[in-house]
Order: structure tokens, then sequence, then C-alpha cells
């Protein structure tokens, strides 16, 4: 799959994805979230955000992307990050992300 990885993910999220055999692209420091999702939808990427902006779903409507993935994980440590976001690929097939929003929970994920 591809994936889009906000500013605001930790690295070894990326490099969970990568070694995973993803395609994983980082936006660059500063971007601004118009710049973020706009860059995923023109490389047909699914973003994967903790900014809490990205699941308003009437500001960033679903079914205008390719998917995106809101990480709500408090404390966000790569260790409860990473087997939530390993569960969530493991049930979901790369096509049912396009038009959609998950959002992620240490227990499992939402949705809409």
């Amino acid at each position: 799959m591809k994936f889009l990885i906000d500013e605001n993910v930790r690295s070894e999220i990326e490099t969970f994805l990568v070694e995973s055999g993803h395609d994983v692209r980082r936006v660059a420091s500063g971007s601004r979230n118009g710049e973020v999702i706009q860059s995923a939808l023109a490389e047909k990427r699914v973003l994967i955000t903790h900014d809490i902006h990205f699941s308003n779903i009437l500001a960033y409507p679903p079914a205008k992307y390719c998917g995106i993935i809101r990480i709500r994980i408090d404390p966000p440590s790569a260790d409860k990050i990473i087997p939530a976001l390993k569960g969530l690929l493991d049930k979901t097939r790369s096509a049912r992300f396009n038009r959609r929003l998950f959002v992620l929970e240490e227990n499992g994920f939402r949705v809409r």
C-alpha cells in the first residue's frame, strides 16, 4: 500500500511500514493540513496522522480521499501504535481504505 505519514507520527511507525513492504513517504516538516491532504490525494496515498482535524468528516470528507488513518492512542508510543496498526492492516484489505476514515485505537479501530 501507499502511505503518507504526517510529521506528527513517530519515525518507528514509518520504519515498521517500510519493513512491511509498503510504499511510504513523510510530509515535509511545517506542511499545512491543506497541503498534506492534497499531497495524499494527488499521490493516491492513505494518510496516517495524529491530527484530530483530519477526523472532522465535514472538513475532510472521507469519500474525497484515498483513506485516512487517524491515530487516537495516548500516550502515542510506538509500542502501542505498531501492534494496533498491524492489527488494522491484517484485518483490512487495501481496497477497503479508499474513501474511508479509520480511527485507530489501542484495542482496535472504528471506520467512518
